[in-house]
Protein backbone atom coordinates (compact mmCIF):
# COMPACT_ATOMS: atom_id res chain seq x y z
CA UNK A 1 0.00 0.00 0.00
CA UNK A 2 2.76 2.09 1.13
CA UNK A 3 4.80 1.62 -2.23
CA UNK A 4 1.47 2.27 -4.23
CA UNK A 5 1.04 5.41 -2.58
CA UNK A 6 4.67 6.58 -3.10
CA UNK A 7 4.14 6.13 -7.20
CA UNK A 8 0.63 7.49 -7.18
CA UNK A 9 2.60 10.54 -5.74
CA UNK A 10 5.44 10.57 -7.55
CA UNK A 11 3.39 10.48 -10.70
CA UNK A 12 1.27 13.54 -9.73
CA UNK A 13 4.61 15.20 -9.02
CA UNK A 14 6.29 14.73 -11.94
CA UNK A 15 2.34 15.59 -14.03
CA UNK A 16 3.13 19.19 -12.15
CA UNK A 17 6.50 19.86 -13.28
CA UNK A 18 5.53 19.59 -16.86
CA UNK A 19 2.36 22.05 -16.48
CA UNK A 20 4.54 25.36 -16.85
CA UNK A 21 6.10 24.39 -20.50
CA UNK A 22 2.66 22.64 -21.75
CA UNK A 23 0.79 25.88 -20.49
CA UNK A 24 3.34 28.05 -21.90
CA UNK A 25 3.30 25.81 -25.48
CA UNK A 26 -0.41 26.34 -24.99
CA UNK A 27 -0.74 30.18 -24.49
CA UNK A 28 2.28 30.93 -27.64
CA UNK A 29 -0.81 29.34 -29.82
CA UNK A 30 -3.66 30.61 -28.48
CA UNK A 31 -2.48 34.04 -27.65
CA UNK A 32 0.68 34.32 -29.65
CA UNK A 33 2.53 38.24 -29.23
CA UNK A 34 0.29 39.17 -26.15
CA UNK A 35 0.08 38.22 -21.93
CA UNK A 36 3.95 38.45 -21.93
CA UNK A 37 4.50 39.05 -18.47
CA UNK A 38 2.46 35.44 -18.14
CA UNK A 39 4.72 33.80 -20.47
CA UNK A 40 7.65 34.75 -18.78
CA UNK A 41 6.67 34.15 -15.51
CA UNK A 42 5.93 30.18 -17.14
CA UNK A 43 9.22 30.58 -18.64
CA UNK A 44 11.04 31.17 -15.14
CA UNK A 45 8.91 28.34 -13.73
CA UNK A 46 9.69 25.88 -16.76
CA UNK A 47 13.54 26.62 -16.08
CA UNK A 48 13.24 26.21 -12.36
CA UNK A 49 11.34 22.64 -12.85
CA UNK A 50 14.07 21.70 -15.14
CA UNK A 51 16.64 21.35 -13.05
CA UNK A 52 14.17 19.06 -10.89
CA UNK A 53 13.53 16.65 -13.74
CA UNK A 54 17.13 16.62 -15.41
CA UNK A 55 18.97 13.21 -14.35
CA UNK A 56 22.74 12.52 -14.70
CA UNK A 57 24.25 10.30 -17.72
CA UNK A 58 20.84 10.73 -19.68
CA UNK A 59 21.07 11.95 -23.40
CA UNK A 60 18.95 15.04 -24.05
CA UNK A 61 19.90 16.20 -27.45
CA UNK A 62 20.97 13.77 -30.04
CA UNK A 63 23.87 14.54 -32.52
CA UNK A 64 22.07 15.27 -34.90
CA UNK A 65 20.17 18.00 -33.21
CA UNK A 66 23.11 19.50 -32.20
CA UNK A 67 24.42 19.94 -35.61
CA UNK A 68 21.06 21.18 -37.03
CA UNK A 69 20.83 23.74 -34.09
CA UNK A 70 24.94 24.85 -34.36
CA UNK A 71 24.24 25.75 -38.14
CA UNK A 72 21.38 27.38 -37.54
CA UNK A 73 22.64 29.81 -35.09
CA UNK A 74 25.96 30.57 -37.33
CA UNK A 75 23.79 31.32 -40.58
CA UNK A 76 21.89 34.37 -38.49
CA UNK A 77 25.29 35.20 -36.42
CA UNK A 78 27.43 35.83 -39.75
CA UNK A 79 24.48 37.72 -41.81
CA UNK A 80 23.25 39.91 -38.71
CA UNK A 81 27.21 40.55 -38.87
CA UNK A 82 27.09 41.39 -42.22
CA UNK A 83 24.13 43.07 -41.62
CA UNK A 84 24.92 45.58 -38.79
CA UNK A 85 28.50 46.57 -40.68
CA UNK A 86 25.94 47.72 -43.36
CA UNK A 87 24.10 49.63 -40.68
CA UNK A 88 21.51 47.06 -39.98
CA UNK A 89 18.66 49.14 -37.62
CA UNK A 90 17.12 45.71 -36.47
CA UNK A 91 20.12 43.66 -35.06
CA UNK A 92 18.83 43.51 -31.48
CA UNK A 93 15.76 42.51 -32.34
CA UNK A 94 16.95 40.22 -34.94
CA UNK A 95 19.66 38.77 -31.79
CA UNK A 96 16.60 38.25 -29.65
CA UNK A 97 14.49 36.53 -31.77
CA UNK A 98 16.69 34.57 -34.18
CA UNK A 99 19.73 33.77 -31.21
CA UNK A 100 18.13 34.28 -27.61
CA UNK A 101 15.18 32.82 -28.01
CA UNK A 102 16.54 29.65 -30.10
CA UNK A 103 18.42 28.58 -26.93
CA UNK A 104 14.89 28.78 -24.90
CA UNK A 105 13.15 26.44 -27.84
CA UNK A 106 16.29 24.49 -27.18
CA UNK A 107 16.61 24.13 -23.09
CA UNK A 108 12.70 23.41 -23.34
CA UNK A 109 13.61 20.20 -25.51
CA UNK A 110 14.36 18.46 -22.36
CA UNK A 111 10.70 18.32 -21.82
CA UNK A 112 10.00 16.53 -25.28
CA UNK A 113 11.55 13.56 -23.29
CA UNK A 114 10.03 9.94 -23.95
CA UNK A 115 7.47 9.25 -26.59
CA UNK A 116 4.00 9.52 -23.99
CA UNK A 117 5.34 13.21 -23.65
CA UNK A 118 5.23 13.86 -27.41
CA UNK A 119 1.74 12.12 -26.74
CA UNK A 120 0.53 14.86 -24.25
CA UNK A 121 2.16 17.95 -26.49
CA UNK A 122 -0.16 16.44 -29.58
CA UNK A 123 -3.24 16.59 -27.28
CA UNK A 124 -2.12 20.59 -26.19
CA UNK A 125 -1.46 21.11 -30.04
CA UNK A 126 -5.34 19.66 -30.79
CA UNK A 127 -7.07 21.79 -27.86
CA UNK A 128 -5.56 24.67 -28.78
CA UNK A 129 -6.70 24.05 -32.62
CA UNK A 130 -10.22 23.68 -30.95
CA UNK A 131 -9.96 27.04 -29.05
CA UNK A 132 -8.58 29.11 -31.90
CA UNK A 133 -11.17 28.13 -34.13
CA UNK A 134 -13.70 28.98 -31.01
CA UNK A 135 -12.21 32.09 -30.11
CA UNK A 136 -12.48 33.47 -33.89
CA UNK A 137 -16.05 32.00 -34.29
CA UNK A 138 -16.80 34.14 -31.30
CA UNK A 139 -15.10 37.02 -32.78
CA UNK A 140 -17.04 37.16 -36.09
CA UNK A 141 -20.76 36.60 -34.62
CA UNK A 142 -19.64 39.31 -31.96
CA UNK A 143 -18.91 41.81 -34.67
CA UNK A 144 -21.72 40.80 -36.19
CA UNK A 145 -24.20 41.69 -33.23
CA UNK A 146 -25.52 38.18 -32.81
CA UNK A 147 -24.10 37.75 -29.40
CA UNK A 148 -22.59 40.17 -26.64
CA UNK A 149 -18.87 40.67 -26.88
CA UNK A 150 -17.53 39.55 -23.64
CA UNK A 151 -14.00 38.85 -24.43
CA UNK A 152 -11.03 40.23 -26.50
CA UNK A 153 -7.87 38.50 -26.30
CA UNK A 154 -5.96 41.06 -28.18
CA UNK A 155 -5.97 44.52 -29.19
CA UNK A 156 -4.31 43.78 -32.70
CA UNK A 157 -7.03 42.46 -34.79
CA UNK A 158 -9.64 42.97 -37.88
CA UNK A 159 -12.75 41.65 -38.31
CA UNK A 160 -13.93 42.95 -41.74
CA UNK A 161 -16.81 42.06 -43.91
CA UNK A 162 -16.18 43.34 -47.51
CA UNK A 163 -17.96 43.20 -50.50
CA UNK A 164 -17.73 39.55 -51.40
CA UNK A 165 -15.71 38.64 -48.53
CA UNK A 166 -14.69 38.61 -45.03
CA UNK A 167 -11.38 39.34 -43.22
CA UNK A 168 -10.37 37.74 -40.01
CA UNK A 169 -6.73 39.21 -38.69
CA UNK A 170 -6.79 37.73 -34.87
CA UNK A 171 -3.44 37.10 -33.57
CA UNK A 172 -4.11 33.27 -33.10
CA UNK A 173 -5.44 32.53 -36.50
CA UNK A 174 -1.43 32.55 -37.52
CA UNK A 175 -1.26 29.27 -35.67
CA UNK A 176 -4.11 27.64 -37.82
CA UNK A 177 -1.62 27.47 -40.58
CA UNK A 178 0.23 24.77 -38.81
CA UNK A 179 -2.67 23.11 -36.73
CA UNK A 180 -5.41 23.25 -39.24
CA UNK A 181 -2.98 20.33 -41.33
CA UNK A 182 -2.24 18.75 -38.57
CA UNK A 183 -5.53 18.49 -37.30
CA UNK A 184 -6.92 17.45 -40.35
CA UNK A 185 -4.20 15.23 -41.02
CA UNK A 186 -5.27 13.58 -37.96
CA UNK A 187 -8.65 13.11 -38.50
CA UNK A 188 -7.94 10.85 -41.85
CA UNK A 189 -5.10 8.78 -40.77
CA UNK A 190 -4.62 8.71 -36.94
CA UNK A 191 -7.21 6.99 -35.51
CA UNK A 192 -3.96 4.74 -33.68
CA UNK A 193 -2.20 7.84 -32.53
CA UNK A 194 -5.27 9.14 -31.11
CA UNK A 195 -6.19 6.62 -29.03
CA UNK A 196 -2.91 7.07 -27.69
CA UNK A 197 -3.43 10.80 -27.24
CA UNK A 198 -6.61 9.87 -25.71
CA UNK A 199 -8.46 12.22 -27.67
CA UNK A 200 -11.73 10.76 -29.61
CA UNK A 201 -12.27 10.67 -33.37
CA UNK A 202 -15.90 12.76 -32.53
CA UNK A 203 -13.58 15.75 -30.98
CA UNK A 204 -10.52 15.93 -33.98
CA UNK A 205 -13.54 15.92 -36.17
CA UNK A 206 -15.05 18.42 -34.70
CA UNK A 207 -11.79 20.90 -34.57
CA UNK A 208 -11.15 20.18 -38.02
CA UNK A 209 -14.54 21.26 -39.45
CA UNK A 210 -14.42 24.57 -36.99
CA UNK A 211 -11.08 24.77 -38.00
CA UNK A 212 -11.17 24.44 -41.79
CA UNK A 213 -14.68 27.57 -41.50
CA UNK A 214 -12.88 29.44 -39.59
CA UNK A 215 -9.68 29.52 -42.54
CA UNK A 216 -12.16 29.99 -45.52
CA UNK A 217 -13.87 33.02 -43.36
CA UNK A 218 -11.00 34.45 -42.37
CA UNK A 219 -9.92 35.67 -46.01
CA UNK A 220 -6.88 34.53 -45.92
CA UNK A 221 -4.92 33.91 -49.10
CA UNK A 222 -2.85 31.21 -47.26
CA UNK A 223 -5.00 28.99 -45.60
CA UNK A 224 -5.97 28.28 -49.54
CA UNK A 225 -2.89 27.76 -50.54
CA UNK A 226 -1.56 25.22 -48.13
CA UNK A 227 -5.43 23.38 -47.97
CA UNK A 228 -4.28 23.09 -51.78
CA UNK A 229 -0.76 21.96 -50.60
CA UNK A 230 -1.78 18.85 -48.34
CA UNK A 231 -4.36 17.74 -50.67
CA UNK A 232 -1.22 17.67 -53.15
CA UNK A 233 0.38 15.88 -50.74
CA UNK A 234 -1.35 13.80 -48.31
CA UNK A 235 -3.54 12.32 -51.26
CA UNK A 236 -0.34 10.27 -53.41
CA UNK A 237 1.51 9.60 -50.50
CA UNK A 238 -1.41 7.24 -49.28
CA UNK A 239 -1.67 6.11 -52.86
CA UNK A 240 1.66 5.72 -52.99
CA UNK A 241 1.69 3.29 -49.50
CA UNK A 242 -1.50 1.55 -50.38
CA UNK A 243 -3.32 2.74 -48.00
CA UNK A 244 -6.72 1.91 -49.57
CA UNK A 245 -8.56 2.29 -46.06
CA UNK A 246 -6.71 5.61 -45.08
CA UNK A 247 -7.36 6.90 -48.58
CA UNK A 248 -10.44 6.64 -48.74
CA UNK A 249 -11.15 7.93 -45.15
CA UNK A 250 -9.31 11.09 -46.39
CA UNK A 251 -11.88 11.64 -49.21
CA UNK A 252 -14.59 10.97 -46.83
CA UNK A 253 -12.95 13.40 -44.72
CA UNK A 254 -12.69 16.22 -46.85
CA UNK A 255 -16.47 15.79 -48.29
CA UNK A 256 -17.71 15.69 -44.63
CA UNK A 257 -15.84 18.94 -44.04
CA UNK A 258 -17.26 20.61 -47.11
CA UNK A 259 -20.36 19.30 -46.14
CA UNK A 260 -20.41 20.75 -42.50
CA UNK A 261 -19.29 23.33 -44.10
CA UNK A 262 -22.27 23.83 -46.49
CA UNK A 263 -24.65 25.54 -43.65
CA UNK A 264 -21.92 28.35 -43.02
CA UNK A 265 -21.44 29.55 -46.82
CA UNK A 266 -25.20 29.21 -46.35
CA UNK A 267 -24.75 31.75 -43.40
CA UNK A 268 -22.05 33.64 -44.96
CA UNK A 269 -24.01 34.41 -48.13
CA UNK A 270 -27.07 35.50 -46.36
CA UNK A 271 -25.61 38.17 -43.67
CA UNK A 272 -21.72 38.41 -45.03
CA UNK A 273 -22.22 38.35 -48.58
CA UNK A 274 -19.51 35.89 -49.46
CA UNK A 275 -18.92 35.70 -52.82
CA UNK A 276 -17.02 32.67 -54.46
CA UNK A 277 -15.99 35.03 -57.99
CA UNK A 278 -14.59 37.71 -55.38
CA UNK A 279 -12.57 35.04 -53.35
CA UNK A 280 -11.56 33.14 -56.49
CA UNK A 281 -10.13 36.72 -57.63
CA UNK A 282 -8.65 37.84 -54.53
CA UNK A 283 -6.45 34.16 -54.68
CA UNK A 284 -5.34 34.84 -58.19
CA UNK A 285 -4.84 38.21 -58.19
CA UNK A 286 -1.46 37.34 -56.07
CA UNK A 287 -0.27 34.79 -58.58
CA UNK A 288 -0.90 37.80 -61.27
CA UNK A 289 2.72 39.56 -61.99
CA UNK A 290 1.28 42.28 -63.19
CA UNK A 291 -1.54 42.62 -60.05
CA UNK A 292 -0.04 45.93 -58.25
CA UNK A 293 -0.74 44.72 -54.86
CA UNK A 294 1.30 45.31 -51.67
CA UNK A 295 2.75 41.72 -52.10
CA UNK A 296 3.58 42.34 -55.81
CA UNK A 297 4.65 45.42 -54.96
CA UNK A 298 7.48 43.84 -52.11
CA UNK A 299 8.70 41.34 -55.07
CA UNK A 300 9.86 43.71 -57.42
CA UNK A 301 11.50 45.65 -54.65
CA UNK A 302 13.35 43.11 -52.87
CA UNK A 303 14.18 41.34 -56.32
CA UNK A 304 16.03 44.68 -57.56
CA UNK A 305 17.88 45.55 -54.32
CA UNK A 306 18.99 41.57 -54.60
CA UNK A 307 20.40 42.03 -58.22
CA UNK A 308 23.07 44.67 -56.55
CA UNK A 309 24.18 41.93 -53.98
CA UNK A 310 23.45 38.84 -55.10
CA UNK A 311 26.42 36.60 -53.55
CA UNK A 312 25.82 37.69 -50.05
CA UNK A 313 23.21 39.91 -49.89
CA UNK A 314 23.13 42.91 -47.69
CA UNK A 315 22.96 41.21 -44.52
CA UNK A 316 19.94 40.83 -42.14
CA UNK A 317 18.10 43.72 -40.99
CA UNK A 318 17.88 45.89 -44.32
CA UNK A 319 15.24 46.99 -45.93
CA UNK A 320 14.22 48.18 -49.56
CA UNK A 321 13.74 52.09 -49.41
CA UNK A 322 11.38 51.83 -52.52
CA UNK A 323 8.91 49.66 -50.40
CA UNK A 324 8.46 50.08 -46.37
CA UNK A 325 5.83 48.22 -44.51
CA UNK A 326 6.71 49.24 -41.34
CA UNK A 327 7.50 52.59 -39.91
CA UNK A 328 8.72 51.04 -36.79
CA UNK A 329 10.46 48.07 -38.00
CA UNK A 330 10.90 49.37 -41.81
CA UNK A 331 13.28 45.80 -42.23
CA UNK A 332 10.40 43.70 -41.88
CA UNK A 333 8.36 42.43 -44.96
CA UNK A 334 5.24 39.84 -45.10
CA UNK A 335 7.72 37.90 -48.40
CA UNK A 336 10.07 36.16 -46.03
CA UNK A 337 12.16 34.38 -48.60
CA UNK A 338 12.16 37.29 -51.24
CA UNK A 339 13.23 39.05 -47.96
CA UNK A 340 16.51 36.29 -47.21
CA UNK A 341 17.14 36.39 -50.47
CA UNK A 342 17.80 39.86 -50.75
CA UNK A 343 19.68 39.96 -47.12
CA UNK A 344 21.45 36.87 -47.62
CA UNK A 345 21.89 36.79 -51.13
CA UNK A 346 22.53 33.43 -53.35
CA UNK A 347 24.78 31.71 -50.75
CA UNK A 348 22.77 32.93 -47.46
CA UNK A 349 19.94 31.50 -48.99
CA UNK A 350 21.07 27.90 -49.86
CA UNK A 351 21.76 27.65 -46.12
CA UNK A 352 18.40 28.81 -45.19
CA UNK A 353 16.49 26.64 -47.06
CA UNK A 354 18.59 23.49 -46.35
CA UNK A 355 18.22 24.51 -42.60
CA UNK A 356 14.31 24.27 -43.12
CA UNK A 357 14.13 21.55 -45.56
CA UNK A 358 16.45 19.11 -43.49
CA UNK A 359 13.71 18.44 -40.62
CA UNK A 360 11.78 16.74 -43.70
CA UNK A 361 14.63 14.40 -44.75
CA UNK A 362 15.38 13.72 -41.00
CA UNK A 363 12.20 12.56 -40.34
CA UNK A 364 11.53 10.54 -43.33
CA UNK A 365 15.25 8.77 -42.66
CA UNK A 366 13.41 8.09 -38.78
CA UNK A 367 10.93 6.68 -40.50
CA UNK A 368 12.76 4.16 -42.61
CA UNK A 369 14.72 2.95 -39.78
CA UNK A 370 11.49 2.43 -37.66
CA UNK A 371 7.81 2.81 -39.66
CA UNK A 372 6.19 2.27 -36.13
CA UNK A 373 6.73 6.09 -35.97
CA UNK A 374 5.26 7.09 -39.39
CA UNK A 375 1.69 8.03 -37.07
CA UNK A 376 3.55 10.54 -35.21
CA UNK A 377 6.19 12.21 -37.55
CA UNK A 378 3.29 11.96 -40.34
CA UNK A 379 0.93 14.80 -38.56
CA UNK A 380 3.61 16.59 -37.51
CA UNK A 381 5.31 16.85 -40.96
CA UNK A 382 3.04 18.11 -42.68
CA UNK A 383 1.74 20.68 -39.99
CA UNK A 384 5.81 21.87 -40.36
CA UNK A 385 5.49 22.53 -44.32
CA UNK A 386 2.19 24.08 -44.08
CA UNK A 387 4.15 26.88 -42.46
CA UNK A 388 7.03 26.30 -44.45
CA UNK A 389 4.61 27.31 -47.40
CA UNK A 390 2.73 29.24 -45.35
CA UNK A 391 5.94 31.29 -44.73
CA UNK A 392 6.47 32.72 -48.08
CA UNK A 393 3.51 35.19 -47.67
CA UNK A 394 3.48 35.82 -44.44
CA UNK A 395 6.60 36.16 -41.86
CA UNK A 396 5.52 33.28 -39.70
CA UNK A 397 8.59 31.06 -38.42
CA UNK A 398 10.96 34.04 -38.43
CA UNK A 399 8.65 36.98 -36.60
CA UNK A 400 8.26 36.33 -33.52
CA UNK A 401 9.07 33.89 -30.36
CA UNK A 402 5.61 32.90 -30.57
CA UNK A 403 4.88 31.76 -33.30
CA UNK A 404 8.50 29.86 -33.97
CA UNK A 405 7.18 27.19 -31.95
CA UNK A 406 6.03 26.05 -35.48
CA UNK A 407 9.58 25.29 -36.67
CA UNK A 408 11.35 24.47 -33.26
CA UNK A 409 8.84 21.73 -31.78
CA UNK A 410 9.11 19.42 -34.77
CA UNK A 411 12.80 20.01 -34.21
CA UNK A 412 12.23 18.98 -30.58
CA UNK A 413 9.78 15.99 -31.24
CA UNK A 414 12.27 14.74 -34.04
CA UNK A 415 15.33 14.90 -31.27
CA UNK A 416 13.24 12.81 -28.92
CA UNK A 417 12.27 10.24 -31.27
CA UNK A 418 16.02 9.56 -32.66
CA UNK A 419 17.29 9.52 -29.46
CA UNK A 420 14.05 6.77 -28.18
CA UNK A 421 15.61 4.71 -31.44
CA UNK A 422 19.12 4.76 -30.55
CA UNK A 423 18.22 3.40 -27.05
CA UNK A 424 15.69 1.04 -28.90
CA UNK A 425 18.20 0.03 -31.35
CA UNK A 426 21.05 -0.10 -28.41
CA UNK A 427 18.96 -2.38 -26.37
CA UNK A 428 18.38 -5.05 -28.82
CA UNK A 429 22.27 -4.94 -30.04
CA UNK A 430 21.04 -4.28 -33.44
CA UNK A 431 24.31 -2.39 -35.02
CA UNK A 432 23.30 1.12 -36.31
CA UNK A 433 25.80 0.96 -39.38
CA UNK A 434 23.30 -2.33 -40.01
CA UNK A 435 20.61 0.31 -40.93
CA UNK A 436 20.02 2.12 -44.51
CA UNK A 437 19.37 4.96 -42.54
CA UNK A 438 22.24 5.01 -40.24
CA UNK A 439 22.50 8.09 -37.62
Amino acid sequence: MFIGNCNLTNKVASAILYLPPLFLYFLMMFVPQTYQEIKYVLVLMSLFCMSLILKPNKIYYSKRLIQWFFFYILFYLIWIFRGSINGSMGVLDLVRVQVVWPFLYLALFIYINSISKIYVLLKVMIIAAFFISMYNIYRVTSAMGIIPQLIELDDDFVIGFHAGFTQITTLNINSLVYLLPFVLCLAATGSNLLNKVNISNTFIMISTIISFGVAILSGRRVFILILIMNFIIIFPYLWYMRETRLLIKYTLIILITISAFAPIIAFSNEYLGLEYAVIKERFLEELEPSSQTPRNEQKEALIRGFSKKPILGTGLGIGVKDVVRSGERDWTYELTYHLYLYNTGVIGMIIFLSLLIYPIFWSINLSNIDPNISHILFPIMIGYISAVIASATNPIITSSFDLQWMLFLPIGILNCLEINLLRKYRTIEIPLMNNKAAF
